[in-house]
Parts: C-alpha cells; structure tokens; sequence
C-alpha cells in the first residue's frame, strides 16, 4: 500500500479518468480504513455503530465520511509512532480549533505531494517568494495553524523569500521599502506571492492604498486561500478580489489565483486551472454530498464537498466531509486537459453539522 501512494504522488498529476481513479483509490481507502479502526477506539465505534462491512465497500461512495467536526471534540490519531507537530484549524466558526495529528511518514508524503501539485501548476522553477504575511506566521513550532502550513507548503520552491509584515505588538505593520526592494530586484524572475486571503484584502490592500503604492511586476502570480467567509459579508466576490489586487501589481487579474485548501487534509491544496477549475490530484478524489441526504450530487447541483484522500497515515482523512459547499461543474472534460471531476468552491455553510455524528463516536467510557 505504501507503494502505491508513493506511486500516485511522484507520477503525473491529473492524469486519470474518474473512473480510473475509481479502481485506483479504493483499495488503498480499505487498506487504511481498516489500520484505523483497529488502531483508534474511537474509529472502532464509528464502524461497529454504523454497521460497515469494510471488505465490502465496493465504491469510493461507499466509504463512511468523516465530518471535519470530529476533529475539534474527539482524539482521532491513529499511529503509536512520535508526531513530528500538530495542526491546528483557524476555528473560524467556532471557539474550539480542529486538532490534526501529523506523524514523520504523513509529513513526509504532503511534503512531497504538495511539491507535485505546484509543479504542474508552475513547474519545477525555483522563484522568489513574496509572503503577505509577518515572519511569525511561518515560525518552526511542533503545533501549527493552518496559515502557517499554507504559507510553508508553498515555500517549497522559493529561491529567496521575504516577508511584507512586520509584527509590532500584535499588528501587523507594512514594510514598503522591503517589498518595493525585493521587486526591483525580482521583476524579471517570475515572482511569487503566497497570502491568506482576508489579510490581502484587509491589510496589505488597505496598507498599499494608503501608501499610494503600485508596484509594476506584470508577470507576478499569487496563489491566495482562506478568510472568504468575511470577504463575502463585505460583498467581495473573487472576481472583485483579483482585479483590485491584480492593479496594485499592473498585472492581470488571472494572475491572482484562489486556492481550496482545508488544515484536515494538508499537503493538498485545489488551485484555480487557467479556466477557473479545481481539479483533484491522482491520490485524492472530490464527491459533492447532498445536504439532506448525503447521496452524491449530479453535476451542477451543490452540496457539501467531500474530499477523499490517501496521504495521511496518521489520523483518518480518508473520507473527510467538510462543512463548504461546492459543486462539481464537469468530469474529465476540462478545457486545460487535467482529467477527473472538476469543481468550484461557492461557500461556507456556517454552524453546520451532521447531525448524530457525534453519537456514532461516544463510548459510555467516555472521549
């Protein structure tokens, strides 16, 4: 089994068919599944309550999803191996932070199939890296956020980084000189910018306008992702989003590309194809979840996103349902020729949560 996610993550990516993927991805999820229900109590219960036969799940549909709530109230690491860190959610809609436990064999496979995604988004080039973020955002610590494994995950290739924030006394502070410096030096390589979202919007374009400041790097590209749940209270679509931010670059706005990531399942992230698209890498699949029923959606009817993937050995995200909504606009017919289904992010649906989830976990023993 490991193998063959070894396989899945270094080949070509994007090359399969849905149902290629299909054949592909099943018995490594059985595999798994079944390491986690003999390794976690509270695993254990969630099958046994269910009622699931794991040799007889005979499609991806099948397999039992996992709601991203789970992580927040239950102890769900699934390895007696050292953990190299925890990952902690940003807990946006709620006081209690999922808590995601990340062992040397795990890390080591979203390292390297992190790496896979952004080289065939962007190659293989190394480039300079521009973080819209302060350099504590990215410190070296066992537990980390989701901000900062974003911001790291995307360092992979940089050449030389720097950072657009300074931090003074909890704020973030904008340091005009050090960014303009780094871009007249950088203009000509294929600079990089990696952000989450809100802060682009809130702090750097606020801090630029007050500046009075466009910086002219018309082959700059930025990957942003997270925060758009306060964007849209504001009314700020993306489309709002990536030309006001592509102006204060004089560049175009599908330079600015949204990525769909989630802390759950780290070392993928979906970034926006050239049409708009996100797509699913070889070793993860992407079902829509009707809301009432939990069946899998047609094309074009939205529901929650289900992301279903092999990387993680120590917790369970083979099947993790997410509390966003998406919908899936195609399968293997992209105009940028990646293979699979291919789908948009549309929203967050706040306070969700299956409900009974919680109950197929809880023992009389207690968490």
């Amino acid at each position: 089994m490991d193998d063959a996610i070894e396989n899945l993550i270094s080949e070509d990516q994007y090359k399969y068919t849905d149902a290629e993927k299909e054949k592909v991805l099943l018995p490594i999820i059985r595999g798994q599944l079944k390491a986690h229900y003999q390794n976690n109590r509270h695993i254990k219960s969630w099958i046994d309550k269910l009622n699931i036969n794991i040799d007889e799940i005979q499609s991806l549909i099948d397999v039992p999803v996992l709601p991203t709530q789970m992580f927040k109230h239950f102890d769900l690491q699934t390895t007696t191996a050292p953990l190299q860190r925890v990952l902690h959610s940003s807990s946006t809609t709620s006081q209690t932070p999922s808590k995601i436990p990340i062992c040397r064999v795990t890390a080591q496979r979203q390292t390297k199939a992190l790496t896979s995604i952004i080289k065939n988004f962007f190659s293989n080039k190394r480039r300079p890296y521009l973080i819209i973020d302060c350099e504590s955002s990215n410190k070296e610590a066992q537990s980390i956020t989701a901000r900062s494994a974003a911001i790291r995950g995307f360092s992979i290739l940089s050449k030389e980084k720097i950072y657009a924030f300074d931090e003074e006394n909890g704020r973030l502070v904008f340091n005009k000189d050090r960014v303009a410096d780094f871009i007249d030096r950088n203009r000509d390589k294929g600079i990089f910018a990696i952000g989450f979202t809100f802060i682009i919007w809130s702090e750097f374009l606020k801090a630029m306008q007050k500046e009075d400041a466009i910086f002219d790097c018309p082959d700059l590209l930025m990957v942003h992702g997270g925060g758009w749940k306060k964007l849209k209270d504001q009314s700020v679509s993306k489309e709002v989003f990536s030309e006001a931010i592509a102006r204060l670059f004089n560049t175009q706005p599908n330079h600015i590309l949204d990525f769909y990531g989630m802390v759950e399942q780290t070392g993928i992230v979906f970034i926006d194809c050239e049409f708009g698209h996100k797509h699913a890498p070889n070793f993860v699949e992407v079902k829509i979840r009707n809301f009432l029923t939990l069946q899998e959606n047609k094309v074009n009817e939205p529901g929650y996103i289900e992301i279903m993937n092999v990387l993680p050995d120590s917790y369970p995200g083979m099947s993790i349902l997410t509390e966003d909504i998406g919908e899936v606009l195609g399968i293997d017919d992209c105009s940028c020729g990646r293979k699979g289904k291919y789908f948009v992010f549309k929203s967050r649906l706040e306070k969700s949560e299956v409900r009974g989830c919680g109950d197929t976990f809880r023992e009389s023993s207690g968490q």
